[in-house]
């Protein structure tokens, strides 16, 4: 952690601890929180994307046995 505030870039203490900066008030710990937030939803979309080609191609590589995937609880059920 910087000892920086990230919205006006207040120097701060290395052991100020508190949550707001004492100059703007800014939250500092949730600070870009939504931005983050927005960046993991995105980061993992495209994971799960990649998780579904995987399961994709794994069910349809072998064809004596089935697989067959739900959607709704992402698990996979073997079909003999």
């Amino acid at each position: 952690m910087s000892n920086k505030c990230p919205k006006c870039g207040a120097k701060l203490s290395p052991f100020y601890l508190k949550p707001n900066c004492p100059s703007c008030g800014v939250n500092i710990v949730q600070y870009g929180f939504d931005e983050r937030l927005e960046s993991d939803k995105i980061r993992a979309e495209k994971e799960w994307e990649r998780t579904q080609e995987v399961l994709h191609r794994l069910a349809h590589s072998n064809r004596q046995t089935h697989i067959v995937f739900s959607a709704d609880s992402r698990t996979a059920d073997t079909c003999i």
